[in-house]
């Protein structure tokens, strides 16, 4: 089931590139720290109620294609707390809003964004194995270090449906390359 949206979300992505002439394709890495929160968790036989799951690095990679004032982005992030014995991995379809500071503003190279993403996780832990949709949103900005290569700082935040998982939060630094 997790290849099949993910396969349904990375032709979302590419597909967006053909949306408008003037889009800018772009692939990436992401390094983040995130803390997924949930109502009940099961770790070593043991049942734990309204805890953080587990905080800890993730990483990712991510496609997609930016505009002017527009980006989607297809994106997989995955975390593993090894000494908790959880990992969560997610795919996202993010659509981000660069309110301030296209190529032509005094900003010129910074331009801060607001954005949703919709997508699926699969939370796993000792005796759990839970796939629910999740969605959100995220706020930051995009640094143009040189014409193709582009650093991204984030915030973002999902809500889940699941019973395991009500939350995952954290801050992210991308950086993606434009073709």
């Amino acid at each position: 089931m997790v290849k099949k949206i993910t396969a349904l979300c990375v032709c979302m992505a590419l597909g967006s590139t053909l949306v408008e002439a003037k889009n800018e394709a772009f692939v990436g890495l992401e390094l983040g720290y995130s803390k997924v929160q949930g109502d009940t968790y099961t770790a070593g036989g043991l049942v734990f109620h309204n805890n953080t799951i587990g905080t800890d690095l993730n990483y990712g990679f991510r496609m997609g294609a930016q505009s002017g004032e527009w980006r989607t982005t297809f994106l997989y992030s995955y975390q593993d707390d090894v000494d908790t014995d959880q990992n969560i991995e997610m795919g996202l379809f993010t659509v981000d809003y660069f309110f301030m500071g296209d190529k032509s503003s005094m900003l010129g190279k910074i331009k801060p964004y607001l954005g949703g993403n919709l997508g699926y996780a699969n939370y796993e832990s000792t005796k759990v194995d839970d796939n629910s949709a999740i969605y959100g949103g995220q706020a930051g900005i995009v640094v143009d270090m040189m014409p193709n290569i582009n650093l991204d700082l984030s915030y973002r935040h999902s809500f889940s449906g699941s019973e395991q998982v009500n939350h995952v939060g954290g801050f992210i630094f991308g950086m993606n390359y434009l073709y």
